[in-house]
């Protein structure tokens, strides 16, 4: 994103902000886990349903970025792509209604 070199399979000297980013975001973890009254399953749990509840927005972005000319040219979608992605949100809308609402 920032024009870093990352990956595992490169030095530490070589990607420097991927490791910083690596490490900064395993201590994180470790310092939540430890917590008072953290309870590993409930951050299981709520980290879905959090990913349930963002499905729709991710595929709706993802549908728009695939099919801007100006992004990936005369490659977007065919139709039938875009079908099945609204189709999908649509799905996934219903889904969660009854957990958000009720």
């Amino acid at each position: 994103m920032f024009g870093w070199h990352e990956g595992l399979s490169r030095r530490t000297a070589q990607a420097r902000g991927f490791y910083v980013v690596l490490g900064a975001t395993l201590a994180g973890g470790a310092l939540i886990s430890l917590l008072p009254d953290f309870e590993p399953i409930d951050a299981l749990f709520y980290s879905q349903v959090l990913d349930g509840v963002l499905l729709p927005v991710v595929i709706f972005v993802l549908l728009m970025l695939s099919n801007d000319r100006r992004i990936v040219g005369h490659r977007r979608n065919p139709r039938w792509v875009n079908v099945a992605g609204v189709a999908t949100i649509v799905a996934a809308l219903a889904a969660n209604a009854p957990a958000l609402l009720g």
